[in-house]
């Protein structure tokens, strides 16, 4: 693709929005990704698979996530890494999103839904899979998150 196409996507992409599909994958049940005990406290977790490789459209921008569910402390900080990739074979770290839990013990909590829509959206080439890390400021254990990714495709379309 060229950068004529490029801009003229990104422009599609932010102004002329009514060209743009939005869609949340994995279409179904969401992957949980968690530190699984492994990480220490402020320490990348093994990557996890998200997205399939073949699954996104060619080309797509990744727009955001959305946190459908934690198992994270009452109170915790954490940050969630999105890349492409394999998880044996990570290809590009693409973006992190923080974001922060305060829950009082007890309270009954038992879902939230936090949702990071991006304001650049970042053009992803290919259809790779998409991978995804926690860190978390708590010490190690098997808490985490299960979030859903948000795509922009059909650009110009």
């Amino acid at each position: 693709m060229g950068l004529a196409q490029q801009v003229a996507q990104q422009f599609n992409a932010a102004i002329n929005s009514g060209d743009v599909r939005r869609v949340m994958i994995p279409a179904g049940v969401a992957v949980a990704i968690v530190s699984d005990g492994a990480a220490a406290a402020n320490a990348y977790a093994a990557r996890v698979a998200i997205v399939a490789a073949a699954v996104i459209t060619n080309p797509t921008w990744l727009g955001g996530v959305t946190i459908l569910q934690d198992t994270l402390a009452n109170a915790d900080y954490a940050d969630l890494q999105i890349g492409t990739g394999t998880v044996a074979v990570p290809l590009l770290d693409l973006a992190e999103f923080s974001f922060y839990k305060d829950v009082a013990a007890g309270a009954g909590v038992t879902q939230f839904k936090q949702s990071y829509e991006m304001r650049h959206p970042i053009y992803i080439a290919g259809a790779p899979g998409i991978v995804g890390r926690i860190r978390k400021a708590s010490a190690a254990s098997a808490t985490g998150i299960t979030p859903k990714v948000i795509f922009y495709n059909a650009v110009g379309a």
